[in-house]
């Protein structure tokens, strides 16, 4: 009898594996295994979570303020939308792994950003592949959801990016949008596609060109399309979900900016294939519903009240910054004016 033991467990050990597939792209070295059973599931987003710009080495306080409501959300994984931290050097890079990314005990994927690669000299793609994972864009699927990474930092020109997605990249992503419209489902389909920029806010990008035709290509009667972004370089709102008028692909965007009002987003998949997205304040305060926040970007700071205007100045480090350079100049014209004046008399 105690010899059918191992046997008893290596046979349902097999069963499992059967039942099971493996996701890996991680970038913390959890691998998400799925179970093929799994008909519901959750998974959280975060953008740009090393917070507005300064010299701290860390990620957004109310980011790491959070990790234990993260590691018991029951989420299935966490996905990140680029910007983990300022500079991609190792004191930056091991500030993140230290404080955020070795403590979140579900699987983490990312979304390439700008300053994850940011090096000394420009781009620095193997500082990010030699800490994180080799791929920089990739796919899985979970049941009747098609997940697609892309990395917007690739299409490189002039030392700049506006989110296009050509080349091999191009290939892969239609390639994986057409074996996805093939695929047959009884329940709802969804393509969620994470960026870090705000691929359909760039002018002049190949988003209007190709990708949305792409998308609209895959597209069924039982599709809907979720492009999800969080760069702050178009300085859109840090929340926002809008569909398009002519076709089923919705915009949602969130990032970090240090302050009161920083949320992140957990997505909801019913084993229907239903799509439930709320937002969730990392300092505890209510939250207005999801389609509250449906506009790209707010009112314009001259037509906002004075208490935003000047909240919004004090928030500003680079206006603040640039505001004293200005009265230090004024005052060093003014000082050598006056001294020239009394030398003459003198």
């Amino acid at each position: 009898m105690k010899n059918l033991i191992p046997v008893v467990l290596l046979f349902y050990g097999l069963i499992c594996l059967a039942n099971n597939d493996t996701i890996v792209n991680t970038i913390n070295g959890k691998n998400l295994i799925l179970d093929k059973n799994q008909k519901q599931f959750s998974f959280l987003v975060a953008g740009h979570v090393y917070g507005q710009p300064s010299a701290s080495i860390y990620p957004c306080p109310s980011l790491l303020s959070n990790i234990d409501n993260f590691n018991t959300s029951k989420a299935t994984f966490f996905m990140l939308l680029g910007d983990n931290y300022r500079r991609a050097d190792s004191l930056n890079i091991n500030a993140f792994k230290q404080t955020f990314l070795n403590k979140i005990k579900i699987p983490v994927f990312n979304a390439l950003g700008n300053h994850d690669i940011k090096g000394k000299n420009g781009q620095d793609y193997e500082i990010y592949t030699s800490n994180f994972t080799k791929e920089t864009y990739y796919s899985f699927t979970i049941n009747s959801s098609l997940f697609i990474v892309l990395d917007t930092e690739l299409a490189l020109v002039h030392d700049k990016t506006d989110g296009s997605i050509t080349k091999d990249q191009l290939v892969f992503l239609r390639k994986n949008l057409r074996n996805f419209k093939n695929k047959e489902s009884k329940f709802r389909k969804n393509i969620f596609i994470f960026t870090h920029k705000e691929i359909h806010l760039f002018e002049g990008n190949n988003y209007s060109k190709e990708i949305k035709p792409l998308l609209g290509a895959a597209n069924t009667n039982n599709t809907d399309v979720y492009i999800v972004s969080g760069d702050i370089a178009k300085y859109s709102n840090d929340l926002y979900a809008v569909k398009d008028k002519s076709s089923t692909i919705h915009y949602v965007h969130t990032h970090l900016t240090d302050s009161i009002s920083d949320k992140i987003l957990k997505f909801d998949i019913s084993k229907n294939g239903g799509v439930h997205i709320a937002p969730i304040s990392l300092h505890q305060r209510p939250v207005k519903d999801l389609s509250y926040f449906n506009k790209f970007k707010g009112k314009s700071f001259f037509n906002s009240s004075f208490l935003e205007q000047a909240n919004y100045l004090f928030s500003q480090q680079k206006i603040y910054l640039g505001t004293g350079l200005v009265f230090f100049c004024i005052l060093i014209i003014l000082g050598l004016k006056y001294s020239s004046i009394f030398s003459k008399k003198s």
